[in-house]
């Protein structure tokens, strides 16, 4: 098993974004100091997870955005270093912090989700 507290020499991390902000990320990339989609705070950093499933517990399967964003879009990473990680209590990588903006270049776009409430959620693969 790969220890991703200290990190193999590269692997995907995932972040998920609401889909209306497609646009700005295929023209930008994802970019540090942006407004949080709570609209809480601006992070001075873009977080990532290690699977799409703790992205998403995360970012946008949170009680206070339940039908905020109707439609999700995930973004892949490859991590070659240049990150913090972010431990749960017992260890194990809660979440990766990259303190820079992220080119397009370096993303790939995985799919689209729904957040209508569904039981099961409709998955849409780019």
């Amino acid at each position: 098993m790969i220890d991703l507290a200290r990190g193999p020499e590269d692997f995907m991390l995932f972040h998920w974004a609401p889909a209306e902000r497609r646009k700005s990320i295929l023209k930008r990339g994802l970019r540090i100091g942006r407004m949080s989609t709570d609209r809480v705070w601006k992070a001075p950093y873009v977080a990532f997870a290690h699977t799409p499933q703790l992205a998403w517990r995360l970012s946008a399967n949170r009680e206070v955005l339940k039908g905020e964003y109707p439609l999700w879009d995930l973004w892949g990473w490859w991590a070659k270093g240049g990150f913090e990680m972010i431990p749960f209590d017992d260890g194990d990588p809660r979440e990766y912090r990259i303190y820079h903006d992220i080119s397009i270049k370096k993303l790939w776009f995985i799919g689209s989700r729904t957040d209508l409430g569904e039981k099961e959620p409709i998955y849409h693969v780019g």
